[in-house]
């Protein structure tokens, strides 16, 4: 009777274990040097401050988001938008783990990486230079 709460619990402890793990690894990079990216980042390019937004195309947070994401980018060209399967290499070498994703670059280190769907006031944060 009792081994069903268990075998629950254990189940529960892994499923919070690799949630952990994929933050951990998420944050390994802050601080790094940014990849090159400068083909891609468009009006971006002039902005000492750039926030990479990392989705997928069947990722269902990346679709809700998918509104807000454009609304912001009207006015903000220094959020560039890339989709992890036209984009694989650059997204491995930002150390992409899950989508969506955010990475805010600054002067070309790694500073921020929020891992999961944000807010439009967090994204403008990220956004604005302090």
């Amino acid at each position: 009777m009792y081994w069903g709460v268990y075998l629950l619990g254990a189940l529960a402890a892994g499923v919070f274990l690799m949630q952990v793990n994929l933050h951990r690894r998420a944050h390994q990079v802050e601080g790094e040097a940014a990849p090159d990216t400068s083909i891609l980042d468009g009006l971006g390019s002039k902005q000492t401050r750039k926030v990479y937004y990392f989705y997928g195309r069947h990722c269902g947070p990346c679709k809700a988001m998918a509104p807000m994401i454009e609304r912001v980018r009207g006015d903000h060209p220094n959020l560039i938008k890339l989709d992890i399967a036209e984009a694989p290499d650059l997204a491995r070498q930002f150390g992409i783990v899950a989508t969506p994703t955010f990475v805010m670059v600054e002067a070309g280190t790694i500073r921020k990486v929020r891992l999961g769907s944000i807010s439009q006031r967090q994204l403008l944060a990220m956004l604005h230079a302090d």
